[in-house]
């Protein structure tokens, strides 16, 4: 009887046809091996040289929900002993809110562990990720809440420059008193959550400023994020 290793038999691409099935499903998409190896029946079957690729590395795309939830914890970071307070807290659904520690942890940015963010990682990514990967976006005049060097702590640094007509960056808002130029809130439901949390209020804004401020604001806003991911 002839063992099962010598019915392996080398070809070349051109023995094995494009496209090949395994009980009847295509594999063609399958990265090809060196082998090919011989069926019992006598038919030549090429599945040993196609596999499916190694997985590739953990990849994540972190969503500007996922900052706000991040820097909640920052502003309080008792908040996360009950996700449904924290997803209440920060004005998203409980499924969203846990999706979203889920994303963090594999950016690094959360310890689940611990259950608090790893604050070294996510200072860099708020200073130098963070305002080109959700750059500001100005709109129309409007009456809101003051943001960025018009909101605590930068508005004790500021007078309203020449540079905006006056005018002062605010997230438009019905509850707002102030009217400026619209600046789209890190996430929609940021305003509200700022309410409730006045410390995470100057987080944001400081955010903000990181955002769409000109030089001297964004150094400042840098130096005061600085303090707080370090306390």
């Amino acid at each position: 009887m002839v063992s099962r290793s010598r019915m392996v038999t080398v070809l070349s691409s051109t023995d094995c046809p494009s496209t090949v099935t395994q009980n009847g499903v295509p594999i063609s998409s399958w990265r090809p091996q060196e082998t090919f190896s011989h069926s019992l029946v006598g038919t030549i079957d090429c599945v040993s040289r196609f596999r499916k690729p190694e997985p590739t590395n953990n990849t994540v795309m972190i969503k500007p929900q996922d900052v706000l939830i991040l820097l909640k914890l920052v502003a309080a970071p008792t908040s996360r002993s009950s996700l449904s307070a924290l997803a209440f807290n920060v004005g998203v659904g409980l499924s969203e809110a846990h999706r979203s520690l889920e994303r963090s942890a594999v950016a690094r940015l959360y310890d689940p562990e611990q259950q608090k963010p790893v604050l070294a990682h996510l200072r860099e990514f708020v200073l130098h990720g963070v305002p080109y990967a959700f750059p500001a976006e100005r709109g129309e005049v409007t009456r809101g809440i003051p943001t960025g060097f018009a909101a605590p702590p930068l508005n004790q640094h500021f007078h309203v420059p020449e540079a905006t007509s006056g005018l002062i960056p605010v997230w438009p808002s019905a509850k707002g008193k102030t009217m400026g130029y619209s600046l789209k809130p890190l996430y929609r439901s940021a305003p509200e959550a700022a309410e409730r949390d006045p410390a995470l209020y100057e987080l944001l804004t400081l955010v903000d400023a990181l955002r769409e401020g000109r030089a001297r604001e964004r150094n400042l806003a840098a130096k005061e994020l600085e303090k707080r991911f370090s306390s």
